[in-house]
């Protein structure tokens, strides 16, 4: 899956009417949001700042999937809706926006969703996320903000129009089967930090709009409540696997065991305290003793991924290969023997490789790789190709890594777009180096 990030353009037609155009990716699917600029007499409609909603005291059910509001069209106040498309095999829901946007001056303007179980209403519980780009900033629970970019007074739509798209594998409910689920959805100041905590922001501070909409969907999979006693399985072997790609080159670096701690602290972050604090003193237990074996020689890969398959989670999975590839990087030096045994873990868990590879690049942009020493062959995988492969193949493959890197470096500021850039002067010397 390919985490991309937006670009934003501006367009003036003949007629002299404004459009803009985010271009994003949400996970492997691309996103084209057009929004219309609207008459000026509707510059100061829907203006007001909510506070975020309360919990858990939730507004009335609706049967549609269509937020309330008042009528869509031109002038209308800005509303929204839930619709289901398929992208590549892959069931999305799509929240469409609708309405004259409610800004009083330029903003730049982004769209937060979090994510609620409401099947029992007195008791809603957060829906979380196994993938770390899908999860708030100190707990896995789901949350997804997007940049739409540079908004002006008057600008609107008078259509519904795609503001993100949310696959929903990246979704784990606490319970399997027929669930109501409701997306909590905001317009805020992208330029301002909203803090969030259990997937609702803890200030109203730059909330410029809100509502909700509510759907029915079946989930096969068990969720987190269901398979307690699985996830702590699991979590203990992740912990276990992330000590052995930690000890690749003999040796656990601080910061290694740092990244491998703080992974369990976001996860248990949504447990009650007296269960933190029983959770935290067992989990150090396991890493203890995983090192130890490790140390010793006794810590085998190949039996924590039958143990890790055998409780077939596929969120578990994914959390694991996000987790080594966290561990890789930690210490700013990644070597061979890391890749190689992070790359025996994905091909034993069966994850297709372009998952890998997105978990990869995603590790990318959180670590400085200006500081980041890499070793051996490591730029081969690290770059997602092999050797081994024909000439043809390779340049390819680099041709196409190239674009998108290249594509990312006009939408990305800072480290990350540093980081960017030094992946592209890796592109290029793999390039030299294989393509002659």
């Amino acid at each position: 899956m390919d985490f991309g990030l937006a670009t934003l353009t501006l367009a003036i037609s003949d007629e002299g009417a404004c459009f803009f155009w985010f271009v994003g990716i949400v996970i492997v699917i691309g996103i084209v949001n057009a929004i219309r600029e609207k008459e000026p007499q509707f510059k100061s409609r829907n203006t007001t700042r909510p506070s975020p909603k309360p919990r858990p005291s939730p507004k009335p059910s609706t049967s549609s999937d269509r937020a309330r509001g008042s009528k869509s069209g031109s002038g209308g106040l800005f509303k929204i809706e839930v619709t289901t498309e398929k992208i590549s095999d892959m069931a999305c829901k799509v929240v469409s926006g609708c309405g004259l946007l409610p800004v009083t001056r330029t903003t730049n303007l982004g769209v937060m969703v979090s994510v609620w179980d409401m099947t029992d209403e007195s008791n809603p519980l957060p829906i979380i996320s196994p993938y770390s780009e899908f999860q708030e900033e100190d707990s896995p629970v789901f949350l997804t903000k997007v940049s739409i970019g540079e908004i002006r007074p008057g600008y609107g739509s008078d259509e519904f129009l795609p503001l993100v798209r949310i696959p929903l594998e990246v979704l784990t409910p606490p319970h399997r089967g027929r669930r109501e689920v409701e997306f909590s959805v905001y317009l805020y100041d992208h330029d301002r930090y909203i803090p969030t905590r259990g997937g609702q922001p803890t200030s109203p501070a730059g909330i410029l709009w809100f509502d909700e909409c509510k759907f029915f969907h079946t989930f096969e999979d068990a969720g987190y409540k269901d398979g307690k006693e699985d996830d702590k399985k699991a979590t203990e072997n992740n912990i276990q696997i992330a000590v052995v790609v930690a000890m690749s080159d003999f040796s656990l670096d601080p910061s290694e065991a740092h990244v491998i701690k703080e992974w369990v602290k976001k996860k248990i972050a949504s447990c009650d305290d007296d269960e933190q604090k029983e959770l935290k003193a067992h989990y150090t237990d396991i890493l203890k003793t995983a090192f130890r074996a490790a140390k010793e020689g006794n810590l085998a890969l190949s039996g924590l991924v039958e143990k890790l398959n055998d409780l077939d989670r596929e969120s578990s999975k994914i959390e694991c290969i996000e987790l080594c590839c966290a561990v890789m990087s930690a210490d700013q030096v990644i070597e061979q023997s890391e890749v190689d045994v992070i790359k025996k873990i994905a091909d034993g868990l069966g994850i297709d490789e372009k998952k890998v590879q997105s978990i990869i690049d995603k590790e990318v942009l959180n670590v400085d790789q200006t500081k980041v020493e890499i070793k051996g062959q490591a730029t081969a995988q690290l770059l997602g190709f092999d050797e081994s492969w024909p000439k043809s193949r390779i340049c390819s493959h680099l041709s196409g890594e190239f674009a998108k890197w290249n594509g990312r470096m006009t939408s990305l500021t800072g480290t990350d777009r540093d980081s960017a850039q030094v992946m592209l002067d890796r592109i290029a010397e793999a390039r030299k180096k294989y393509c002659g």
